[in-house]
């Protein structure tokens, strides 16, 4: 399926979890079975922007920010299972019935833990793994595989590092940190601009907090090795029983042993596709990557989630 940019306006909203949260979300209209966007710890709803107005074409359209991520809220500590609270949230604030949830990142976890707690919702996980072990290979694999993860947790405690709240002259220095931070990956989506932008939010005293939030980080780790033994990096994926497409974007960094563990969860879940990507980690959300990471996205959800109204 080639997309196509849908021709109509958005409408930004917010819901409230059941422990009031609010929740921020963008409907993009549109008619029939329904698509959650879940952005990446990185970035919030602004970066699946090109995305969405690219899905919206065919489905009706919702991407949001889960707790601790853009200009939604916080709560005391925030986990993965906080935040398919808010993507149910959202869910019922709309009154949505046949949906999907597609993850990009941090995203992309958060859409397989949907998954496992709702049988049969199609869910499309954008190189989206959980931190944790494999459950395949020797030794040296796991060893490798460890020192991988123990790198990618000192980069989310540097992106979340304290202070998490300044005033304008902190809020302009740390813009232009990330933005270095950004061009260093490669990363110039033309809503970059917004997506940083919507990284802090502003506090009844004038200052500004930023986020993604560190207890994020923290929510992460206890699910990953806050139990014994070690949570297995697609564990979410392997309790899912609806379709599920997992989108591995093979220039990332990840050892070799992620491609045996993949091989290993569709040969033992024959509901789990697996589609390799030659893109960057940033790359689905970003210039020419955009357009075939959603013309895959589109395929499988035509096949498991039928096409709403086509926008006239």
């Amino acid at each position: 399926m080639s997309s196509t940019i849908a021709p109509h306006r958005w409408v930004d909203s917010r819901a409230v979890t059941p422990d009031s949260v609010d929740i921020v979300y963008r409907n993009y209209g549109g008619a029939g079975p329904a698509v959650i966007l879940l952005p990446g710890i990185g970035g919030n709803l602004e970066a699946l922007h090109e995305t969405a107005l690219r899905l919206a074409g065919q489905w009706r359209v919702v991407s949001m920010d889960p707790r601790g991520i853009g200009q939604s809220g916080e709560s005391e500590t925030i986990s993965t299972a906080d935040m398919v609270v808010d993507v149910e949230t959202v869910i019922h604030t709309l009154g949505l019935q046949s949906h999907a949830v597609v993850g990009y990142s941090l995203g992309g976890i958060v859409a397989g833990r949907y998954g496992a707690l709702h049988s049969g919702v199609p869910v499309v996980s954008v190189d989206g793994f959980g931190g944790g072990v494999a459950s395949v290979g020797t030794l040296d694999d796991q060893q490798r595989l460890r020192r991988f993860m123990d790198w990618a947790r000192i980069s989310l405690r540097g992106l979340t590092a304290a202070p998490e709240n300044g005033d304008d002259t902190w809020k302009a220095n740390q813009i232009q940190t990330i933005n270095t931070a950004l061009d260093a990956m490669g990363y110039r989506s033309s809503h970059r601009d917004a997506m940083v932008a919507s990284n802090f939010v502003s506090l009844p005293d004038g200052r500004w907090r930023r986020h993604p939030s560190g207890k994020i980080v923290d929510g992460l780790d206890r699910d990953a090795y806050g139990v014994d033994p070690p949570a297995t990096i697609t564990q979410m994926f392997r309790s899912c029983a609806g379709p599920v497409l997992i989108m591995y974007c093979t220039q990332t960094e990840w050892p070799g042993l992620l491609d045996a563990e993949l091989t290993d969860l569709v040969t033992k879940h024959p509901n789990i596709t697996v589609q390799r990507l030659p893109l960057t980690h940033t790359g689905p959300v970003t210039d020419d990557g955009v357009e075939p990471t959603v013309n895959a996205i589109a395929d499988f959800l035509i096949r498991h989630l039928g096409l709403g109204a086509v926008l006239a």
